[in-house]
C-alpha cells in the first residue's frame, strides 16, 4: 500500500521525463540564438551605444605619440613634447619681411641712395651720420628698442645696412605711417621728408600743400595723423602732382632760410646737393 500511495504522490515519471527533454530544447535554443549572426548584432549595437569604446582618433594618435621620444636622447625627447613645433622668433626679420610687401624696400632704398654711405665732415654736417642715420638717431633707437638692438653698435659709423634699415623701418616708415599713404609718390617724398627734417615740418608742409591746392581742408596742427593721412588718400591724381610739388617747393624754402642763419661757412658747400635732390621727387 505504502509503494502504490508513494507511486501516486511522485511525479509522473512520463511528465518529468517530457519537462527534461523539452528544457534540453529550450537551452539548445538558446546556446543557438546565442551564437546567432542577428543576436551578434544586436549585442553590438547595444555594446556601441551603451558603453564607452576607445577609439583611434588622429588627435589620440597624436597625443599618444608626441608623449613619447622620438629618440634615445634628451634632444629627441623634447623635440616630441614641443606640440608647437619650431617657432622662429626673431622680430627683427618677421618685422622686416611683413612691411616688405608694403613698399618699404622701395621707399628706404629710394632715400638711401640719396643719402650715401658715412659721413664724418665737422665743416659740412653738425654730426657723423651713415646712411643718414644721426649718432643721436642711433642712441635714441638703441634706448627705445632695446630688444630689436641687441648687438648694435656704439658708433653710428660701425653701423650695417640691415641695423640700420631696421632704424628706418621702426622709427621712420612705421612711427610716420608711410605705409598707410595710397600714392607711391607721396610715400617716397614724405618719408624723405620725415627722414630729413624735424617731425613737425613735414605735417605742415603737407596740410598746407592740400588746404592751397585741393578743396579739402585738414587741421595745420603739424601732427601727421590719420586726419593728414586720409585726406592724402582721397586726393585725385591732378591734386596728388600739385600736393607732392608743393611739399617739395616748401623743402626748398625752408633750405634757404637754412643756409642763411646756419652759422657754419661750410654750410654753403654741404647744400649744393638738396636743391637737385628735392627736385628729384617732383612728379612732372
Amino acid at each position: 500500500m505504502s509503494n502504490l500511495i508513494q507511486y501516486i504522490v511522485q511525479d509522473d515519471p512520463e511528465e518529468e521525463l517530457k519537462k527534461q527533454n523539452e528544457n534540453s530544447t529550450f537551452r539548445k535554443q538558446q546556446e543557438g540564438y546565442r551564437y546567432n549572426p542577428r543576436n551578434l548584432i544586436e549585442k553590438s549595437w547595444k555594446s556601441l551605444t551603451q558603453n564607452k569604446v576607445s577609439t583611434f582618433e588622429p588627435s589620440n594618435i597624436k597625443a599618444d605619440l608626441l608623449s613619447k621620444p622620438i629618440g634615445n636622447d634628451a634632444a629627441s625627447n623634447k623635440i616630441a613634447q614641443n606640440t608647437k613645433g619650431n617657432v622662429v622668433n626673431d622680430t627683427n626679420i618677421q618685422s622686416i619681411k611683413k612691411n616688405t610687401d608694403n613698399n618699404f624696400d622701395r621707399v628706404f632704398n629710394r632715400t638711401l641712395g640719396e643719402e650715401g654711405g658715412y659721413e664724418d665732415s665737422p665743416q659740412k654736417i653738425d654730426t657723423a651720420t651713415n646712411m643718414g642715420i644721426q649718432q643721436a638717431t642711433l642712441m635714441r633707437f638703441k634706448k627705445k628698442h632695446p630688444e630689436l638692438a641687441q648687438g648694435f653698435p656704439e658708433q653710428v659709423k660701425n653701423l650695417t645696412h640691415e641695423q640700420g634699415r631696421l632704424i628706418a623701418l621702426k622709427d621712420y616708415y612705421e612711427h610716420y605711417r608711410i605705409g598707410e599713404i595710397k600714392s607711391p609718390d607721396l610715400q617716397e617724398t614724405m618719408f624723405d621728408s620725415f627722414f630729413n627734417h624735424s617731425p613737425k615740418a613735414p605735417a605742415l608742409w603737407v596740410q598746407r600743400a592740400i588746404n592751397q591746392n585741393t578743396k579739402r581742408h585738414v587741421d595745420e596742427d603739424g601732427v601727421f595723423g590719420s586726419e593728414t593721412i586720409n585726406a592724402m588718400n582721397q586726393l585725385s591724381e591732378d591734386e596728388i602732382i600739385k600736393v607732392n610739388n608743393a611739399i617739395l617747393k616748401q623743402r626748398l624754402e625752408d633750405h634757404e632760410r637754412e643756409k642763411k642763419t646756419n652759422p657754419n661757412p661750410y654750410y654753403e658747400e654741404y647744400s649744393v646737393g638738396l636743391p637737385a635732390r628735392f627736385k628729384r621727387f617732383e612728379i612732372k
